[in-house]
């Protein structure tokens, strides 16, 4: 049988209004069935973007370098010992030179990052085809 995992929540001022706004507009007198409901809402309106942040972040991941034409990224999970992968901007697109991919890992860890999505933001400005940031 699974762990069962247990959350307690107190929520405060505006918050907590709003939770029981919304749970007075569901018909439903449990804290514990509101909740349920607007999380398993919530998962379902955002499912692939959850799914893609839990499988393509990973956390231990770090630029190195960064300028306007790309950024350099350390990846210790690329055998032997750790590598550092380039990710190119360029006016068509964004691309990993190591996974000769314009959707992986390294991508989405390096469009997570503010510093970078700044210079993503000004290259899209001056025409550049890259993707949100």
């Amino acid at each position: 049988m699974a762990a069962i995992e247990k959350l307690n929540v107190n929520l405060k001022d505006a918050t907590a209004i709003k939770f029981k706004r919304i749970k007075q507009a569901l018909g439903l007198e449990s804290d514990t069935e509101t909740v349920r409901i607007i999380i398993n809402w919530y998962y379902e309106q955002h499912r692939e973007e959850i799914e893609k942040a839990i499988e393509g972040l990973p956390k231990h991941m770090w630029h190195l370098n960064l300028n306007e034409y790309g950024v350099l990224i350390w990846d210790p999970d690329i055998p032997p010992n750790g590598w550092a992968v380039q990710i190119l901007f360029r006016p068509e697109g964004v691309i990993c030179e190591h996974c000769k991919s314009e959707n992986c890992k390294h991508i989405h860890f390096a469009l997570s990052k503010p510093d970078i999505q700044e210079v993503i933001r000004k290259r899209r400005k001056e025409g550049w085809n890259l993707p949100e940031a």
